[in-house]
Protein backbone atom coordinates (compact mmCIF):
# COMPACT_ATOMS: atom_id res chain seq x y z
CA UNK A 1 0.00 0.00 0.00
CA UNK A 2 0.94 3.73 -1.01
CA UNK A 3 -0.26 6.73 0.07
CA UNK A 4 2.67 9.07 -1.17
CA UNK A 5 1.42 12.38 -1.93
CA UNK A 6 1.65 13.52 -5.33
CA UNK A 7 3.99 15.88 -4.27
CA UNK A 8 6.27 13.44 -3.36
CA UNK A 9 5.89 11.32 -6.15
CA UNK A 10 7.24 15.06 -8.29
CA UNK A 11 10.13 15.11 -5.89
CA UNK A 12 11.48 12.09 -6.24
CA UNK A 13 11.03 12.13 -9.79
CA UNK A 14 12.69 15.56 -9.85
CA UNK A 15 15.97 13.87 -7.66
CA UNK A 16 15.97 10.92 -10.01
CA UNK A 17 15.77 13.37 -13.03
CA UNK A 18 18.67 16.18 -11.97
CA UNK A 19 21.05 12.79 -10.54
CA UNK A 20 20.45 11.55 -14.04
CA UNK A 21 21.44 14.76 -15.63
CA UNK A 22 24.35 15.14 -13.78
CA UNK A 23 25.48 11.81 -14.97
CA UNK A 24 25.16 12.65 -18.05
CA UNK A 25 26.85 16.08 -17.75
CA UNK A 26 29.95 14.26 -16.21
CA UNK A 27 30.54 12.30 -18.87
CA UNK A 28 29.80 15.01 -21.59
CA UNK A 29 32.20 17.37 -19.77
CA UNK A 30 34.91 15.08 -19.51
CA UNK A 31 34.75 14.27 -23.26
CA UNK A 32 34.40 18.69 -23.44
CA UNK A 33 37.11 18.97 -21.15
CA UNK A 34 39.63 16.18 -23.41
CA UNK A 35 39.03 18.62 -26.73
CA UNK A 36 39.52 21.27 -24.84
CA UNK A 37 42.80 20.40 -24.09
CA UNK A 38 43.54 19.26 -27.47
CA UNK A 39 42.11 22.15 -28.82
CA UNK A 40 44.56 24.88 -26.18
CA UNK A 41 47.77 22.24 -27.15
CA UNK A 42 46.81 23.21 -30.92
CA UNK A 43 46.79 27.19 -29.97
CA UNK A 44 49.96 26.87 -27.98
CA UNK A 45 51.87 25.44 -30.54
CA UNK A 46 50.56 28.02 -32.86
CA UNK A 47 51.41 30.86 -30.44
CA UNK A 48 55.34 29.37 -29.40
CA UNK A 49 55.73 29.07 -32.91
CA UNK A 50 54.83 32.52 -33.89
CA UNK A 51 55.87 34.64 -31.10
CA UNK A 52 59.84 32.89 -30.79
CA UNK A 53 60.95 31.86 -33.85
CA UNK A 54 59.01 34.08 -36.47
CA UNK A 55 61.66 36.76 -36.20
CA UNK A 56 64.34 34.55 -37.21
CA UNK A 57 62.40 32.94 -40.33
CA UNK A 58 61.25 35.63 -41.27
CA UNK A 59 64.93 37.57 -41.73
CA UNK A 60 66.46 34.40 -43.59
CA UNK A 61 63.76 33.52 -45.61
CA UNK A 62 63.74 37.30 -46.52
CA UNK A 63 67.40 37.39 -46.92
CA UNK A 64 66.90 33.59 -48.82
CA UNK A 65 64.71 35.30 -51.45
CA UNK A 66 66.79 38.71 -51.89
CA UNK A 67 70.23 36.29 -53.04
CA UNK A 68 68.34 33.63 -55.10
CA UNK A 69 65.53 35.80 -57.02
CA UNK A 70 67.31 38.80 -56.51
CA UNK A 71 64.68 41.31 -55.78
CA UNK A 72 65.22 44.12 -53.38
CA UNK A 73 65.88 43.36 -50.18
CA UNK A 74 62.36 44.84 -48.83
CA UNK A 75 60.64 43.39 -51.12
CA UNK A 76 62.46 39.83 -50.13
CA UNK A 77 61.22 40.66 -46.71
CA UNK A 78 57.76 41.38 -46.70
CA UNK A 79 57.35 38.65 -48.85
CA UNK A 80 58.52 36.22 -46.10
CA UNK A 81 56.48 37.60 -43.46
CA UNK A 82 53.22 37.39 -45.40
CA UNK A 83 53.96 34.17 -45.80
CA UNK A 84 54.85 32.99 -42.06
CA UNK A 85 52.17 35.71 -41.12
CA UNK A 86 50.11 33.10 -43.19
CA UNK A 87 51.38 29.94 -41.74
CA UNK A 88 50.47 31.51 -38.37
CA UNK A 89 46.66 32.48 -39.23
CA UNK A 90 46.22 28.91 -40.66
CA UNK A 91 47.36 27.39 -37.73
CA UNK A 92 45.31 29.53 -34.89
CA UNK A 93 42.29 29.07 -37.62
CA UNK A 94 42.62 25.67 -36.58
CA UNK A 95 43.27 25.64 -32.96
CA UNK A 96 39.80 28.10 -32.65
CA UNK A 97 37.57 25.78 -34.81
CA UNK A 98 38.75 22.74 -32.64
CA UNK A 99 38.36 24.61 -29.86
CA UNK A 100 34.70 25.56 -30.99
CA UNK A 101 34.05 21.74 -31.77
CA UNK A 102 35.49 21.04 -28.37
CA UNK A 103 32.87 23.56 -26.99
CA UNK A 104 29.71 22.25 -28.65
CA UNK A 105 29.86 18.98 -26.93
CA UNK A 106 28.28 20.76 -24.04
CA UNK A 107 25.48 21.83 -26.00
CA UNK A 108 23.60 18.80 -25.66
CA UNK A 109 23.08 18.84 -21.94
CA UNK A 110 22.59 21.67 -21.98
CA UNK A 111 19.01 21.46 -24.19
CA UNK A 112 18.72 18.71 -22.07
CA UNK A 113 18.86 20.73 -19.36
CA UNK A 114 16.70 22.99 -20.57
CA UNK A 115 13.89 20.60 -21.74
CA UNK A 116 13.97 18.90 -17.91
CA UNK A 117 13.24 22.32 -16.69
CA UNK A 118 10.29 22.90 -18.42
CA UNK A 119 9.12 19.34 -17.39
CA UNK A 120 9.16 20.31 -14.20
CA UNK A 121 7.87 23.60 -14.53
CA UNK A 122 4.65 22.14 -16.23
CA UNK A 123 4.56 19.24 -13.68
CA UNK A 124 4.78 21.53 -10.90
CA UNK A 125 2.54 24.33 -12.35
CA UNK A 126 -0.17 22.17 -13.78
CA UNK A 127 0.57 18.72 -13.01
CA UNK A 128 -3.11 17.48 -14.84
CA UNK A 129 -1.86 18.47 -18.39
CA UNK A 130 1.90 17.53 -17.41
CA UNK A 131 2.57 14.59 -20.58
CA UNK A 132 4.52 12.46 -18.06
CA UNK A 133 1.85 12.48 -15.66
CA UNK A 134 -0.93 11.90 -18.25
CA UNK A 135 1.24 8.87 -19.16
CA UNK A 136 1.43 7.40 -15.83
CA UNK A 137 -1.42 5.21 -13.71
CA UNK A 138 -1.03 7.30 -11.26
CA UNK A 139 -2.22 10.92 -11.91
CA UNK A 140 -2.47 13.49 -9.05
CA UNK A 141 -6.30 13.11 -9.07
CA UNK A 142 -6.24 9.80 -7.22
CA UNK A 143 -3.33 11.12 -4.85
CA UNK A 144 -5.83 10.54 -2.01
CA UNK A 145 -7.00 7.08 -2.77
CA UNK A 146 -4.82 4.19 -1.52
CA UNK A 147 -3.33 2.56 -4.26
CA UNK A 148 -1.61 -1.36 -3.87
CA UNK A 149 0.00 -1.75 -7.34
CA UNK A 150 2.89 -0.28 -6.11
Amino acid sequence: MNNESGFKRVARDVSDLFELQMQLFAVDSQEAVRKVVKASVLLGIAAVIGLSVVTVLILAAGWGIHEVAEWPLSVSMLTSAVVFLLVAGILGWVGVTALKRALALLDEPKRELAENLRWIKATLLAPDTSPRNLLRRESFHSRFQVSSDR
